[in-house]
């Protein structure tokens, strides 16, 4: 992964410092505000651009960038990827060590076909795919295209196959999920493993409404919507996809709950139909809650 050697090597920046209105008047305008407004770090966490932050309070293992990444646009991408992990950890509570020193993260270097966003299990890097071009603003596009707004979605891969091989590993099965297994039944596991029964929990309850006998009002829509839309495609009812968005829709409503808006950690890019409504979501916040603090238990105690 090519990395940044300008950013690597670059001072951190804090707001209102010299070093900060220089950039701003010589070009490196930041997005910061834009990306998450209401921005509260503690000064703890060094803002303004430290890649070295990333690693050593977050846990990431490399970041890197694709050759049309500019420096501007590496500033704001690392900023932003802060501050993200910083949101992420109100809800994981996992002491800002979200990467796991596992996790690596790269900016418009790795794209995959039309995806705004990919993660690579055998790798353990989350793709975000640059901003479009476009006759709107940078920051207007910056903001609001290319993967922005998918970062949750992929971390939710990321504990999926990481909780699989690391927490609670199975023989035949190593996503937690089932990985891109299409089944409606719960995957293979037993009582001790208790993060895969949490997981099988949720995408039963994701899938159905009376388990292995009426599927859910959402499974329903999501079915009706591929047909709707001649959608041949199993790739919206993969188990490992199902509970990415749905991990991300949590995410959303539990930040939104303390009037945070994260636009690299989630917003809408799709047809509203594929994803679960509030109250869907409500009816399984406590098992993602189990699932955080299994998770924690798993891998930074067992």
């Amino acid at each position: 992964m090519q990395r940044s050697k300008v950013i690597l090597n670059s001072p951190k920046i804090a707001i209102g410092s010299r070093a900060d209105k220089y950039w701003s008047e010589n070009g490196f305008l930041d997005y910061s505000k834009f990306i998450r407004p209401n921005l509260d770090l503690p000064k703890s966490l060094s803002y303004g651009s430290n890649p070295d932050l990333l690693r050593t309070k977050f846990g990431i293992a490399e970041i890197g960038f694709g050759n049309w990444v500019t420096n501007e646009d590496r500033f704001n991408y690392v900023n932003g990827l802060i501050i993200s992990l910083y949101d992420l950890n109100k809800l994981m509570n996992i002491d800002y060590f979200l990467g796991l020193g596992l996790l690596s993260v790269s900016f418009g270097a790795r794209g995959a076909g039309s995806a705004l966003a990919h993660y690579e299990s055998q790798t353990k890097i989350i793709n975000v795919t640059r901003y479009h071009r476009g006759d709107e603003s940078k920051l207007a596009r910056f903001v609001a295209t290319g993967g922005m707004g998918s970062f949750a979605h992929e971390y939710g891969h990321f504990l999926d196959y990481v909780g699989g091989e690391y927490v609670s590993p199975h023989p035949q099965v190593f996503a937690l999920t089932g990985g891109r297994s299409v089944s409606r039944s719960r995957m293979p596991c037993n009582d001790r493993q208790r993060l895969r029964v949490i997981t099988n929990d949720l995408l039963e309850k994701i899938i159905w409404k009376v388990p292995n006998k009426t599927p859910s009002a959402y499974y329903t829509r999501l079915a009706k919507f591929m047909m709707a839309n001649g959608i041949e495609s199993d790739y919206l009812i993969r188990r490992n996809e199902l509970f990415a968005r749905w991990f991300e829709a949590w995410v959303s409503l539990k930040l939104r709950s303390m009037n945070i808006q994260n636009k690299l950690l989630s917003q809408a890019k799709y047809s509203p139909l594929i994803y679960p409504t509030e109250n869907e979501v409500r009816e399984v916040d406590k098992i993602f809650q189990d699932f955080m603090k299994e998770f924690k238990s798993g891998y930074f105690i067992g």
